[in-house]
């Protein structure tokens, strides 16, 4: 293992990101533990708790593609904390296992391209063995921005905001099987909803990443061994409550509102640091929420305190949620034709646009 500030060594590099000392292994290190998966790495471009993400270029017989390859942080692999490795591998797994399910489910459906696409993973263990590939997932790589980056920088018209959040809704349509009858369903539960998990491409097109923490079941169980899981300023209460064991698909509106209501107020739902403990932020969701609605249009405010709500049986299910967002949409003004040009066009819509 070779350490240095160099991205173009083989071995392990340490780099320093934001006062962090961070380990990321070379882009030569990875293609050549990858050789044979038909990958070529070029660059790092970021990485998040669990993983370290670079891009690069995805070969399957003639074709080629633009991807991101995502791997698990090398102090995880080599962690002597087996249960914590266990589980953070497990999470991994979820991700890729998911949407192959998503894909099987609403294979040539529209709303599959509202979640990131997976081309292959690969769950191979270990950094010392070169003969065993690293763990990875190949995935679409998406040229553009995140909701977080649309948030904090250049400020986005109403009409852009409205026209994300739908755009991120429809992808919770598919998550939460809503297509299927109640009593069928077996919705997956995003559980991580926030605006680093929503992508951006360079025509305005959204796509959900980051399938980690979810979970798939009518309702799920979530303390596990290591606690809530989730970005705790977008956590739903009953996400965070020590007193709530279930979750349901509603703890994912309740996200969505979080970041919607960032996206038009340009501040966050609850006045608290990312960093805030977990019982700073359940006091402040009962007595915090809504300080910047005087500008924000009386249609959208019911819809963000209704999806918001503390009873997660008030809040309505993702498909209700699309239809007051376009409704919305259309009441501040914005032309019906421009909305059919980014929605799915799925039979419901149709004829829900067919009204106006």
């Amino acid at each position: 293992v070779i350490t240095n500030n160099d991205p173009s060594s083989t071995g392990i590099i340490t780099t320093v990101f934001d006062q962090e000392d961070l380990i990321f292994p070379s882009v030569d290190y990875i293609n050549e533990r990858l050789i044979d998966h038909g990958v070529k790495v070029s660059r790092i471009v970021g990485f998040g708790g669990i993983g370290i993400v670079y891009k690069g270029v995805y070969t399957v017989g003639n074709d080629s593609y633009d991807c991101a390859i995502k791997i698990l942080q090398p102090q995880i692999l080599a962690s002597s904390d087996e249960t914590h490795k266990q589980e953070t591998w497990r999470r991994f797994e979820r991700e890729s296992v998911l949407w192959e399910q998503l894909a099987y489910w609403y294979k040539g459906s529209s709303f599959l391209n509202r979640v990131i696409e997976i081309y292959e993973w690969c769950p191979g263990w270990g950094l010392s063995n070169v003969k065993t590939p690293l763990p990875h997932i190949i995935m679409e790589y998406i040229e553009g921005l995140t909701l977080h980056d649309a948030i904090h920088g250049k400020p986005s018209s109403l009409q852009d905001s409205l026209k994300y959040s739908i755009q991120a809704v429809e992808g919770l349509m598919l998550l939460h099987d809503v297509f299927t009858p109640p009593e069928y369903r077996k919705p997956i539960i995003h559980r991580d909803m926030k605006p680093s998990n929503v992508l951006i491409d360079l025509s305005g097109n959204v796509k959900l990443t980051d399938l980690g923490l979810a979970k798939c079941g009518e309702i799920l169980k979530e303390r596990e061994n290591m606690g809530a899981r989730g970005t705790p300023i977008y956590m739903s209460p009953e996400q965070i409550s020590e007193e709530s064991s279930h979750l349901t698909p509603a703890t994912d509106l309740y996200s969505s509102g979080a970041f919607l209501y960032e996206l038009v107020t340009k501040e966050s739902l609850l006045d608290l640091p990312e960093s805030a403990s977990i019982s700073a932020i359940f006091k402040a969701i009962q007595t915090q929420r809504f300080r910047s609605m005087g500008n924000v249009p009386d249609p959208l405010v019911r819809t963000l305190r209704r999806i918001t709500a503390l009873d997660p049986n008030q809040r309505g299910d993702a498909q209700q949620l699309r239809y007051d967002l376009v409704r919305a949409d259309i009441e501040i003004g914005t032309p019906v034709d421009q909305i059919y040009d980014f929605v799915v066009k799925d039979e419901g819509m149709l004829r829900f646009l067919d009204k106006f």
